[in-house]
């Protein structure tokens, strides 16, 4: 297999219209020896990597004498939740509700981004809870029963007068839009990197410089650019973590840039 030496990152891409995948990370010695210990087993084994079987009918990764069974990410649903306010009374529902699934939801001040009222995930979909006077965004969470999750701002709920909360919108413009992001050249140092998001909540973006592959300099902002001037040689890697207190986050990096201080 690559070698890859004193790295705790990896990055690849995949692009196609339908398909599955399956990641394989190794720990190998200096042989390319993968050491495998079954749980409560006294002795160990070692294997190459091309004793990894992948059987497609079983669906199931096979390593010397242990079988591993596969399951595909499960893709939730959480555009058909309905949310209705009576008074100051607030219910939510999902439509799309699964048994094999478990719900929560977060009832967060829009002002402060904190969480003021939650429930514990529960096999059942529907949600209700009094509403203060106030601004506030409702999450909803849905997690399978391998623990994957995924959640989204499901609507804004303003309770202006203290006795009557009402939905003023579906909130999607509080979940993060990313769209990509873009490389501008300004002089021979100076670049200017763009991140194209849709969000209407606060962000932050931190941004990592990396020099012929070690660490250089980080910085953040609240901003979607940074404009940075190069004055060493050498070949720089400009990566971002972008993060919303809606628990979103992206993790991307630029096109490597040769800069020869000419």
């Amino acid at each position: 297999m690559g070698l890859l030496d004193t790295t705790t990152t990896l990055k690849f891409d995949m692009h196609c219209s339908s398909g599955s995948y399956i990641t394989v990370i190794t720990i190998e010695d200096e042989n390319e020896y993968i050491e495998l210990t079954q749980k409560e087993a006294a002795e160990t084994m070692k294997i190459k990597e091309s004793d990894i079987i992948y059987d497609s009918i079983s669906k199931t990764i096979s390593l010397d004498t242990i079988s591993i069974p596969l399951k595909p990410r499960e893709h939730f649903d959480l555009q058909n939740v309905v949310v209705q306010t009576n008074g100051t009374i607030l219910t939510a529902d999902n439509l799309t509700a699964r048994e094999d699934l478990s719900y929560a939801y977060y009832l967060i001040d829009k002002l402060t981004a904190t969480t003021i009222l939650k429930s514990d995930y529960a096999e059942s979909p529907v949600f209700s809870c009094t509403v203060p006077q106030g601004e506030y965004l409702l999450k909803a969470y849905v997690k399978s029963k391998n623990g994957q999750r995924k959640s989204a701002i499901i609507a804004e709920i303003a309770n202006v007068s203290g006795d009557e909360a009402t939905v003023v919108n579906d909130g999607s413009v509080y979940n993060l839009n990313y769209k990509g992001q873009t490389l501008e050249q300004i002089d021979e140092s100076t670049y200017k990197f763009s991140v194209d998001f849709d969000y209407s909540w606060n962000f932050n973006i931190k941004w990592y410089i990396y020099k012929n592959g070690g660490y250089y300099t980080t910085m953040n902002s609240s901003g979607r650019d940074l404009t940075y001037s190069f004055d060493e040689p050498g070949n720089y890697t400009v990566m971002y973590y972008l993060t919303t207190p809606n628990g979103d986050n992206e993790f991307w990096n630029f096109p490597i840039i040769n800069y020869t201080g000419d």
